[in-house]
């Protein structure tokens, strides 16, 4: 039998269409299971986090649900530094370390508690998430609800903000790799990022900040791969416009969304596409960028600190400066730690030796293959730009607060979760160039086990630095005080755990056998997207 190794009429007409209009293979019916069932392991995670992290135990809490509190009592946000606590929220939060059942609601805080002090520094940022969380309290009544219930009740109401993210990184990714298994492997990711899961199940404006500039990353790749509908255009500015009027950690998402729309798609003219840009950038700027605009002219800076007026200047002694080399490096070891893994309020880090090699191995990868010549080097270019804006924009600012106070505040991983989407899409296509075909099951597999391991660590160190007495123990005295302490008590932690327990695991083995190929269709697409994309191999 005579084998032709020159490709025929279909694969040539494929490799000569430019990469951003190669379709990409069909979405079987096992697939969209797949995702969908890893959609419901995420959350089942999440609800578990919402349970496990002991109340106002994640960063900031007791503020974000203080200023929450405060759109449900007064129509007002005051200027950055202005905004008061509520004594029935600081209250709330002293009660802690009291038993569940033995609790007070917040109509009996405020009765024992009234007024206001200290500050809520929360102001510092638009309003759009509060007025969400205003909505949700005053629909359960919070008011006549043990307080700790009420901020569960929010905990979980915040779970909605994290319900899309597993579909819009499989969505991003395919649209990337055309690849359906490196999709699917980049869903089953977010699980390796135990930190993300306790920030999305806490009260936290973070949670439709990362939803919402999730959602303009996938438009983003929609975008760069072809799609020059008017819809995304629009819908692009009009996500970029909510999370500008959610957080300031959005503030990079305007260069890219201008860069994609003026770069892609790449057979419309340049007048096209500028005026493509110009309308999306008008419509995010409508709904919230004239946040940041009114900053600068009120206040004079593009995002003032609601804890400036608290935190004195110290001068530097003779002979001492700032040091940029140990601020970087408590920079990396802050930073790494608490993106994989630094629970409560960054008290119970992961392994730090964990937290470098996963940070060193990703990074390495990136870094070595993810640039190379290929049919998407631009598009990784462009959202590998995200992340980089973020940790210049966050270097800037820290650093300027290390000078005037000589503190190492705000270096949190977690500022990176708005380009979660984007970091996975970068990484998939760096692990598809660093793998060869013939392997890339084998890893897929690998990274997917990977994740859940890491998950699975994260929970268990966060329930031990929370409710055992040592880190390398369990104990029934620790199982009863999260009993204990939990809202719910041991049936909802049982529920919780039981019902997580058993989706993960019924995930990671449809996941697995997915990835293994055991789906013809699965195989099918793999074979045809592995001869469309020749390039994906290290150039």
């Amino acid at each position: 039998m005579r084998h032709d190794s020159t490709p025929g009429p279909e694969a040539v007409a494929v490799l000569a269409t430019p990469p951003e209009r190669t379709a990409n293979p069909a979405v079987s019916r096992r697939e969209l299971i797949v995702v969908a069932v890893l959609t419901l392991a995420f959350l089942g995670l999440l609800v578990l986090w919402s349970l496990l992290t002991p109340i106002y135990g994640a960063p900031d809490e007791h503020a974000h649900m203080n200023s929450g509190v405060r759109l449900t009592q007064e129509l007002s946000w005051p200027e950055p530094g202005d905004a008061r606590m509520y004594g029935m929220v600081a209250a709330a939060r002293d009660e802690a370390g009291v038993p569940a059942a033995e609790r007070s609601t917040f109509a009996e805080l405020a009765a024992d508690v009234p007024g206001t002090g200290g500050v809520d520094q929360m102001t510092q940022h638009p309003p759009l998430y509060y007025a969400f969380a205003a909505v949700v309290l005053q629909s359960i009544g919070f008011m006549d609800l043990r307080a700790d219930v009420a901020l569960v009740g929010l905990r979980l109401a915040g779970l909605i903000f994290a319900a899309p993210l597993p579909l819009l990184v499989w969505a991003s990714t395919r649209r990337i790799t055309r690849s359906p298994r490196a999709a699917v492997v980049g869903a089953a990711a977010l699980l390796a990022v135990p930190q993300l899961a306790q920030i999305l199940a806490s009260v936290s404006n973070d949670g439709l900040t990362i939803l919402l500039c999730s959602i303009v990353v996938w438009l983003g790749t929609r975008v760069m791969t072809g799609d020059a509908r008017w819809r995304i255009v629009i819908a692009l500015g009009v996500a970029l416009g909510l999370a500008l009027l959610t957080k300031g950690t959005a503030l990079p998402f305007i260069p890219f969304a201008a860069v994609t729309l003026i770069v892609w798609p790449r057979g419309s003219t340049v007048g096209r596409r500028v005026l493509r840009a110009g309308s999306s950038l008008a419509i995010a700027f409508f709904i919230g960028g004239w946040w940041w605009l009114r900053n600068l002219l009120l206040f004079g800076d593009l995002q003032p600190s609601g804890l400036a007026g608290i935190r004195d200047t110290v001068p530097w002694e003779p002979g001492t400066s700032p040091d940029v080399i140990a601020y970087l490096d408590r920079m990396w070891t802050r930073m790494t730690g608490s993106f994989w893994g630094n629970f409560g309020w960054l008290e119970y880090p992961l392994p730090q030796l964990l937290t470098d090699v996963l940070s060193v191995i990703a990074l390495s990868v990136v870094v070595v293959y993810a640039f190379r010549r290929g049919p998407v080097r631009w598009q990784v270019v462009v959202l590998a730009s995200l992340p980089a804006l973020v940790l210049v924009l966050l270097f800037v600012n820290t650093w300027r607060h290390y000078v005037r106070t000589q503190q190492f505040a705000g270096l949190q991983g977690r500022y990176l979760f708005v380009t979660i989407v984007a970091l996975v899409v970068v990484s998939a296509v760096a692990w598809r160039r660093f793998i060869v075909p013939a392997q890339r099951r084998t890893v897929g597999v690998a990274l997917v086990g990977l994740a859940a391991v890491v998950a699975a660590a994260g929970l268990l160190r966060a329930y031990i630095g929370e409710y055992e007495a040592s880190q390398y123990r369990l104990s029934l005295d620790g199982l009863r005080a999260f009993a204990a302490m939990t809202p719910g008590g041991a049936p909802a932690i049982g529920l919780a755990g039981g019902a997580a327990v058993v989706v993960c695991a019924f995930a990671l083995v449809l996941t697995i056998r997915w990835i293994r190929g055991r789906d013809s269709a699965t195989t099918a697409a793999a074979a045809d997207e592995e001869r469309a994309q020749p390039a994906s191999t290290p150039a």
